[in-house]
């Protein structure tokens, strides 16, 4: 099964991703994509490229920037391009998102190749197991390109800062480790990597993972480097906090409506450890796939703690032995790689959800390359019996792939699909209402509007949204209660919207006007370039009305 050839070993790459990703291109924008790219006026304008790296990534409702709690510029860059080649077409989008993939997975593949080449021999060895570091550096990216778990990264264009991060920060590593052969210093291609590693914090904020991640791999197998790269890192650190901080003004906030981000640390350390085992399941055992979830563990009595101590413990004790009795150091740097890059996603620091399985992408690398290295030393097998397991691997990790992808297809579906699996999540649950109000489908819609409600009560969406399904039963004064609970609760730039049109279509005397006038005037301190709040401002004041 030693294939020798790169561009070979490739093809078979790029034809897996094809076979498991062709549903793709008939999916369209869900979930956020539509505050992102859709309905976000500043992605489609190129002149407004500038303004991308001055704040976060979501459409701002005319607004002075964006908004959101992150900072990952090449994101929205990707879509400002994007949208002057495609503008709404979404296959374009996700054309773009399955060939950065397939980049990354080709920069993965060269990477291991390098990390593996001391630990595997080159070529088949008699009487020995026929794995090779090529076979091996195929497997694990076969593997990783295929993986239900990395779904979501892929057929979800909001998730492009996974791919986008994880892909300069691989590239990052790759042209390091080759800048290191022949055991001299190469300060060129040592600096184009620091250039690198700061694109890869552009991607996103979880970029920081591969600073570590590399810094290990310099600590156990060339330490000659490690002061001169550690500088570099930490002038690269501090250039970015100075962007970010300084001049783009985006703090490092934790204040979201995730019910973990609202749990002392206390109560996020009891949730750890059934975090920890929900993404080992999502790797070993990827049966149920679902979004937005918000489980909380308050208890030390709760089964999920006390499952999730248990699996995370056995885990821990497991991998150390393996690393104990094997002493490898690349099993070792492997096992390294996917807790540095899973810690930042167990909620140590308050995140937006308690688990996304697109936090995965990078860290399944680590996971999967210790699981296939520890295997192929403690189980010889021969040539034929590598590919029958591969082949078994591979069908059935895409299969599961391939319908999940299919479940990516609209909102609709996505959420009717998830919400069986996750009813407890009030994002969810709110979003799935929006699509059934669209499908004409309201008192079901009103349903999980109120359901969102219950669950996040004092999320502006749904009161929002409550406000548009009374305003479609004509109780126009419920409707504006809903709406100015929505603004009073999230400055929320649609409810701005819905309440003013619906006051101007009701106005009946001048006090009417006056008091319309007046909450115009104040919303447009808040939302300046609003075109709707300020179409309906010129209209009254040239009394069209």
């Amino acid at each position: 099964m030693s294939l020798p050839k790169i561009k070979v070993n490739f093809w078979l790459i790029i034809i897996l991703v094809l076979m498991v990703y062709l549903p793709i291109f008939t999916n369209g924008f869900v979930w956020d994509d539509e505050e992102q790219i859709v309905a976000n006026e500043t992605i489609q304008n190129i002149n407004n490229i500038p303004k991308l790296f001055l704040s976060s990534t979501f459409n701002s409702g005319g607004a002075v920037s964006m908004g959101g709690l992150y900072y990952k510029p090449l994101m929205p860059l990707s879509f400002t391009l994007l949208y002057s080649l495609f503008e709404n077409i979404s296959w374009g989008y996700h054309f773009f998102q399955l060939v950065l993939h397939i980049a990354t997975c080709f920069v993965l593949y060269k990477l291991l190749k390098n990390l593996l080449k001391n630990e595997l021999p080159s070529s088949p060895v008699k009487t020995q197991n026929a794995i090779t570091n090529n076979t091996m550096a195929l497997a694990i990216t076969a593997i990783f390109a295929i993986h239900p778990g990395n779904v979501e990264s892929i057929a979800y264009m909001s998730s492009l800062q996974e791919i986008l991060y994880s892909f300069f920060g691989l590239s990052s590593f790759l042209l390091l480790i080759k800048s290191l052969r022949n055991h001299i210093i190469n300060y060129k291609q040592i600096s184009l990597s620091l250039v690198l590693l700061f694109l890869a914090l552009l991607g996103k904020e979880s970029g920081i993972v591969y600073f570590p991640i590399i810094f290990f791999y310099l600590l156990l197998f060339n330490k000659k480097v490690l002061p001169i790269w550690s500088l570099g890192s930490f002038l690269v650190i501090t250039f970015y906090l100075v962007l970010r901080l300084g001049i783009a003004d985006v703090g490092f906030s934790s204040k979201t409506l995730s019910p973990i981000s609202q749990q002392p640390f206390s109560i996020r350390l009891t949730t750890l450890p059934f975090e920890f085992m929900s993404y080992l399941r999502i790797t070993y055992f990827p049966k149920d796939l679902f979004i937005a979830q918000h489980q909380v563990v308050d208890s030390i009595k709760d089964p999920r703690f006390l499952a999730g101590m248990l699996i995370t413990g056995l885990f821990f004790a497991t991998t150390f032995g393996i690393i104990c009795k094997i002493k490898s150091k690349l099993l070792l740097f492997f096992f390294l790689w996917f807790s540095v890059s899973i810690g930042i996603a167990l909620n140590i620091f308050p995140l937006d959800m308690t688990i996304a399985e697109r936090w995965l992408y990078t860290p399944i690398i680590g996971l999967i390359s210790f699981t296939l290295l520890f295997l192929s030393k403690i189980i010889p097998c021969k040539t034929k019996e590598i590919l029958i397991i591969f082949i078994l691997v591979v069908g059935i990790l895409g299969t599961r792939s391939f319908l999940r992808v299919k479940n990516w297809k609209d909102g609709l579906t996505l959420y009717n699909h998830d919400v069986s699996y996750n009813p407890n999540s009030f994002d969810l649950q709110n979003n799935l209402g929006t699509e059934l109000f669209r499908a004409g489908k309201h008192e079901e819609a009103f349903e999980h509007f109120q359901k969102s409600l219950d669950l996040s009560p004092n999320w502006h969406t749904p009161l929002n949204n409550i406000g548009v399904y009374y305003e479609s039963k004509q109780d126009f004064q419920k409707a504006k209660e809903y709406y100015l609970k929505a603004i009073e609760n999230g400055n929320y730039y649609l409810a701005y919207e819905n309440y003013a049109k619906l006051s101007y279509h009701n106005i009946k005397t001048e006090k009417d006007k006056k008091e319309l006038q007046q909450f115009l005037n104040k919303s447009l301190l808040i939302f300046p370039y609003n075109q709707t709040l300020r179409a309906i401002l010129y209209n009254l004041e040239n009394d069209k009305n």
